[in-house]
């Protein structure tokens, strides 16, 4: 029996905020031991925030199937990426610039507590919810043309290797 894409992003959604809540508690054990755990409050906003991503992303798979035709299959979870990579960039941006500006400098005493919480959510968000939905798209895409592995893998590796000689890539490095 064929499974319905919903049934993927919804193990996928289970999955990012199982991982975030289980990540986010261990990094603020080992940051601070004394205590001052997360409040109900805290953890809803975390849960809201990958929901918020997975949704954002859902919603633009939506658009593109619905909009544009199927010749257009290769391109479609292009723009799929494209729109993702503008969500993360554009709401999520002042943790990536504290996230890069720790990790070359090390991390300042006046904003170290920034910094810190910079980490935990590009660890704990940004990352995962990325390599799901470009691990899960690349699978749709490979399971309708009928790819063996070693296509696969191919197919992953000439796309890491576009996004890392994307011209938005390195705009954004020289403006951090």
């Amino acid at each position: 029996m064929k499974r319905k894409p919903l049934n993927v992003w919804m193990a996928a959604g289970l999955f990012a905020v199982l991982y975030a809540l289980v990540f986010k508690t261990i990094l603020t054990a080992w940051i601070n031991p004394k205590g001052n755990a997360f409040t109900f409050l805290e953890y809803s906003i975390l849960i809201g925030e990958v929901l918020f991503s997975l949704g954002s992303l859902y919603i633009a798979l939506l658009i593109i199937n619905k909009f544009l035709p199927k010749l257009l299959l290769g391109f479609r979870y292009g723009i799929i990426l494209l729109l993702s990579s503008v969500i993360f960039v554009t709401i999520f941006l002042p943790y990536w610039v504290l996230f890069v500006r720790s990790f070359i400098h090390g991390l300042p005493t006046d904003r170290s507590a920034y910094a810190l919480e910079a980490w935990s959510r590009i660890l704990t968000l940004h990352l995962p919810i990325s390599i799901i939905s470009i691990i899960s798209l690349y699978n749709h895409q490979a399971h309708k043309k009928n790819y063996n592995y070693l296509e696969y893998k191919r197919h992953l590796l000439k796309l890491s290797l576009k996004i890392y000689n994307s011209r938005l890539i390195r705009i954004f490095f020289l403006i951090v």
